[in-house]
């Protein structure tokens, strides 16, 4: 209970807060863990006082009236990560009373995909407070209709995160067809609610091909994400990983997509492809890679003029058959 109450001040003090940071790095998990009273009392005795107080009593009532639900678990667990910590913040924000109902279901699933997507630090934490208490919370038990209108309005949205959920949720709204291979996409452990490398044409979101580009992600990558690696003793899935790893390759046009300490440039096992599926930079080349029915006969993208001699040596090397 320490742990959740704790947690909530953090949230709702914000980033200022004398006290922010030691109450972050209180491990609530240790059998012996020490919550010195001074992180609390200053603020319990600051104007931010009552109104602290009256959320937490309107969340333990929520929290009662909602205890046999299967959410309960999660909205009370102790978070570990800065991701954690925003996930739950951003669900017990929800306006509504009821957590079995397909308005708090819509809720998560928007509060998941951007707190999993853009958390992953201090800065990036409060960040995600600020806007879910400034510009979503109000929202919460008409998520999908507001994201919406936000898309349709052409709001100027400088995290790319929450662009594209404005984009999907205007997909999900007006094509029942792609409704559900969105939410589908959504939830495969590689993409994980980030699905600009499918959507993302040139610099704007297009859903045109996206029940393709769909179908050959499976395709290639299978419903866990492990049909790329290497089975020992079968040469198929050694053929199928080396015409996936050249066509990628032969998309290669800047020196950050190839050489960069972060990403192992043959690797193609789950994790690894994960990791590339969470770079901007990578986003156009798995577009064309998986609206390409052949991977075989993928055109060569030529090298740029700018490119250094180390760069293009690399990759010249890289395709030798």
């Amino acid at each position: 209970m320490l742990a959740f109450l704790a947690n909530w001040i953090i949230a709702s003090a914000g980033d200022k807060y004398l006290y922010a940071d030691k109450l972050i790095d209180i491990n609530y998990q240790e059998k012996n863990f020490f919550l010195p009273w001074k992180y609390l009392e200053k603020f319990m005795n600051g104007d931010g006082a009552k109104k602290y107080l009256e959320e937490m009593a309107s969340l333990l009532n929520k929290l009662y009236h909602n205890r046999k639900s299967n959410h309960i678990v999660q909205l009370i667990a102790i978070p570990t990560t800065y991701a954690e910590r925003a996930l739950q913040f951003g669900l017990l924000s929800f306006g509504g009373d009821d957590y079995d109902s397909k308005e708090f279901t819509e809720w998560e699933r928007f509060v998941h995909n951007y707190a999993v997507n853009t958390v992953n630090n201090k800065e990036s934490f409060f960040a995600f407070i600020n806007r879910i208490k400034k510009d979503f919370a109000y929202h919460s038990t008409d998520i999908l209709s507001h994201l919406d209108s936000l898309y349709n309005k052409r709001v100027n949205e400088l995290n790319n995160q929450l662009s594209e959920e404005y984009f999907k949720a205007y997909v999900l709204v007006t094509n029942t067809d792609l409704s559900r291979l969105i939410r589908k996409a959504e939830e495969h452990p590689m993409l994980n609610g980030r699905l600009r490398p499918l959507l993302i044409n040139g610099e704007q979101f297009d859903e045109t091909n996206f029940a393709t580009i769909w179908k050959n992600f499976l395709k290639w990558f299978g419903d866990d994400g492990n049909a790329l690696l290497f089975k020992e003793g079968d040469e198929e899935s050694l053929s199928k990983r080396s015409t996936f790893a050249r066509a990628f390759i032969k998309q290669v046009v800047k020196e950050n997509q190839l050489l960069n300490n972060d990403w192992p440039v043959l690797d193609f096992a789950a994790g690894t492809l994960k990791n590339k599926l969470q770079h901007e930079r990578f986003n156009s080349i798995f577009r064309t890679c998986l609206l390409t029915e052949d991977l075989k006969e993928i055109k060569l993208l030529p090298c740029s003029e700018n490119d250094g001699i180390e760069f293009i040596q690399a990759r010249k090397q890289l395709l030798q058959p």
